[in-house]
């Protein structure tokens, strides 16, 4: 009798090896996502969150400048006609040249 015993005992750590293969490749084949896969996703997560405040500020700032410009639109006429020489009719535009 202790013989069986020792042979079961035998037995029992392949069969345990055999369970352990069958469940790590049932994990990997069962779409269950790793911890490196988690690890990374958490990180590409953060990367979006800080691209995403990045952008809501220059939002921000941008309105921020809208609401400078006046709503009655004067000082965005005043804008492009200094960057772009434009003038009304009736008026000269006098381009001075610059110091070398």
């Amino acid at each position: 009798m202790g013989r069986k015993h020792g042979a079961f005992a035998g037995r029992r750590w392949v069969f345990y090896l055999a369970a352990g293969c069958g469940l790590i490749f049932w994990l990997q084949q069962s779409g269950i996502p790793t911890v490196v896969d988690l690890r990374n996703a958490w990180g590409q997560e953060r990367l979006r969150e800080q691209k995403i405040q990045a952008i809501r500020e220059e939002n921000a700032r941008l309105e921020h400048s809208i609401k400078e410009l006046g709503p009655d639109g004067r000082e965005v006429e005043r804008l492009a006609r200094q960057e772009l020489n434009l003038a009304n009719e009736g008026q000269t535009v006098i381009k001075i040249p610059e110091k070398q």
